[in-house]
């Protein structure tokens, strides 16, 4: 089976300076690959190249065998960005900010849409709170919304950023289980996370950057705490956003 995401001999530099170095990894069908590191290690800009959100300087990035040049199958894939890179005043309803999740999709019958936001919405556990403004939700609450948002087109492939930062752990815990079912389902879940935490039981395989290079590469079990442990460091989730693919669902 063709892997959802494939990475080979990735370099990404970014205002000059080097973030990814010769890095090769790959997210197969089914499995919830976390990528572990400390802040600066290179984690989100990973995850960001392989939805083509930055352009590498080198290397090869492949969707569900296609290099990413040449992919055009967006709706496949579920992006959830870090809460931080939202903009929690905007004065949007929890329908609304999924069903820009459909815009790529161009449905033609606005039933068709209330359908799928809701289906979306019942998934993670908002359904009951559907017209409420997203500025008057909790932090667990809206990584939820941006969950349902990623998930309203049938997404084959989620890679979230992050969704756990500043999150109590009361949602920490929410959140993992619905990870867990979604892949159970069948869904392909990239995560980036500083540390394994609740979602560990359901973690297929976890890979660990280091100053930009891939470190470890395989089974929790054989994972140590030192191997992730968080550090202070220059971020480099500290870049200017970048344009998104025009058919993307986020």
């Amino acid at each position: 089976m063709t892997d959802p995401i494939r990475v080979t001999g990735l370099d990404v530099h970014l205002d000059a300076r080097p973030v990814l170095r010769d890095v090769s990894m790959h997210v197969g069908a089914g499995e919830l690959v976390t990528i572990l590191g400390a802040n600066g290690s290179g984690k989100s800009t990973l995850v960001r190249t392989a939805v083509g959100l930055i352009t590498p300087t080198r290397g090869e990035v492949t969707l569900f065998g296609t290099p990413i040049d040449a992919f055009r199958e967006w709706h496949k894939i579920g992006y959830v960005p870090q809460r931080s890179a939202s903009v929690p005043g905007v004065p949007a309803t929890i329908d609304e900010v999924v069903s820009a999740g459909l815009l790529s999709q161009r449905r033609l019958f606005r039933r068709i849409d209330r359908t799928a936001v809701g289906e979306a919405l019942e998934r993670v556990g908002l359904a009951h709170l559907h017209a409420r403004p997203v500025a008057q939700l909790s932090g667990g609450q809206h990584q939820r919304v941006l969950i349902a948002r990623a998930l309203v087109s049938h997404a084959e492939l989620l890679v979230m950023d992050e969704p756990t930062a500043g999150v109590d752990h009361e949602n920490t815990v929410a959140l993992a289980e619905l990870l867990g079912s979604l892949v159970a389902d069948g869904t392909t879940v990239a995560l980036v996370a500083h540390d394994l935490g609740p979602v560990r039981p359901f973690v297929s395989r976890a890979v660990v950057l280091s100053d930009g290079r891939v470190t470890y590469d395989g089974p929790c079990e054989q994972l140590s705490e030192d191997d992730h442990h968080d550090h202070p460091h220059h971020d480099d989730d500290a870049q200017p956003a970048q344009a998104v693919p025009p058919e993307g669902v986020w």
